[in-house]
């Protein structure tokens, strides 16, 4: 599958987990990785990505769980590319997938 515009994925960032009352990724900024390439896709294509893209120097944790899915019980952690495969099957069958990014605030670069 090559990359294109319709390819992209939402990425939430500069918020931090809370978990009252339920776990959630709260006071954070929702923005667009576009043109995914999927026969490329892994980790560190996808934190190039994130440096380029959205300007942040220093990722610490990457994650991921299915839109609409309680954090709590899905949220996965996305550490290799094992899981960037399974989020591109997810992608594939056209099921939304959120990612969530952990990161020192010091090193956000603000457009």
């Amino acid at each position: 599958m090559s990359s294109g515009p319709n390819y992209y994925r939402e990425v939430q960032w500069n918020g931090s987990f809370a978990r009252v009352p339920n776990l959630h990724y709260s006071v954070g900024r929702l923005d667009h990785i576009y043109n995914i390439d999927f026969d490329k896709f892994s980790v560190f294509e996808l934190k190039s990505m994130i440096q380029y893209d959205l300007r942040i120097e220093n990722v610490n944790y990457m994650y991921y769980c299915i839109l609409g899915e309680k954090l709590e019980d899905h949220i996965k952690f996305l550490v290799n590319d094992v899981d960037t495969n399974a989020i591109v099957e997810l992608f594939k069958k056209g099921i939304p997938v959120e990612l969530f990014i952990e990161h020192d605030e010091k090193y956000v670069r603000f457009k």
